[in-house]
């Protein structure tokens, strides 16, 4: 198993302040709604996490599925990892994974 070290935005929008989230921060990452306590994990996926993060945060493909937290980490065995992640989160918006072996990791401590 892959040790990942998560970073964590208890609140989605949190990314948007982060000094520290350049254009050179690529991986995988999840998107979880944390309402009530209750853990839903929503979406995987991997690229440019900056990128990937405005887009998700510019789209409606979340429903009522709020507040939104996000995790991510910086690997390059991007696809092995989201297969991963996929097929251990089930998140509820699915969308084509990659069709790879899955690379076994530590999940964001929320997604435990």
């Amino acid at each position: 198993m892959i040790k990942l070290k998560w970073r964590i935005y208890e609140e989605f929008d949190e990314f948007r302040f982060d000094e520290t989230l350049s254009d050179i921060n690529s991986g995988v990452y999840a998107i979880w709604s944390n309402y009530e306590k209750n853990i839903i994990p929503l979406y995987t996926g991997q690229g440019n996490i900056k990128q990937r993060l405005y887009h998700h945060n510019s789209q409606t493909d979340f429903g009522d599925h709020f507040p939104l937290s996000v995790a991510w980490a910086n690997t390059f065995d991007m696809n092995g990892i989201e297969r991963f992640l996929y097929n251990t989160l089930n998140p509820k918006i699915t969308k084509a994974s990659p069709r790879v072996t899955p690379i076994p990791v530590n999940l964001p401590t929320y997604l435990n």
